[in-house]
C-alpha cells in the first residue's frame, strides 16, 4: 500500500511539472481536484457528529475510495 501511495505521489508530481509546461494540459488540474475532494470526504467522515442518515449513507458508499486515497 505504501509503494502504491508513493507511486501515486510521484505520478502527481510529474504530471504537475509536465502540466506547468503546457498551457492546455488540464489532466493534472482534474487529478488535483479529485484528490482534494476525496481527502475532504475522508476528513469530514471522521468527525464525530450526529450526521443525518442520508449523509452517513453517502460516507459509506464513498469510504472505499476515500480510504484508498489516504
Amino acid at each position: 500500500m505504501f509503494t502504491l501511495a508513493l507511486m501515486l505521489m510521484v505520478f502527481l508530481i510529474k504530471s504537475t511539472k509536465a502540466g506547468a509546461k503546457k498551457a492546455r494540459n488540464v489532466h493534472s488540474v482534474y487529478m488535483k481536484i479529485l484528490m482534494n475532494h476525496l481527502q475532504l470526504i475522508a476528513l469530514t467522515a471522521s468527525f464525530n457528529f450526529n450526521w443525518p442518515k442520508i449523509v452517513l449513507d453517502y460516507f459509506e458508499t464513498s469510504r472505499p475510495i476515500s480510504e484508498a486515497s489516504t
